[in-house]
């Protein structure tokens, strides 16, 4: 199975942990894990998670910002790219 998941951010808050348990636990389970945010590629909480097995892709979807809207090719792309069988989104933003 697929999975991508769309954040607005990476942060080192409660709401961000999910994430690197959520795709330890698919990459361990042999299942792939895309992670879409607005964190650079040197972020070091972007280092982990791909160093735990998952795939990163940076697009500029910062909260409460309509300028997000401005990347909704690049993430038709990246869908149309992975066929996810899930996408979770995890804020409002990256839902638009």
């Amino acid at each position: 199975m697929k999975v991508m998941r769309l954040l607005s951010s990476l942060k080192h808050d409660e709401s961000e942990r999910g994430i690197f348990h959520l795709g330890r636990a698919l990459v361990k389970n042999e299942h792939t894990s895309i992670i879409v945010a607005s964190a650079s590629e040197n972020n070091d909480l972007v280092r982990r998670l791909k160093r735990d097995g998952n795939i990163y892709h940076q697009l500029y979807m910062n909260k409460k910002s309509w300028l997000s809207l401005l990347q909704v090719s690049a993430l038709r792309h990246l869908i149309e790219k992975y066929e996810p069988d899930v996408i979770h989104v995890h804020s409002r933003t990256p839902a638009w």
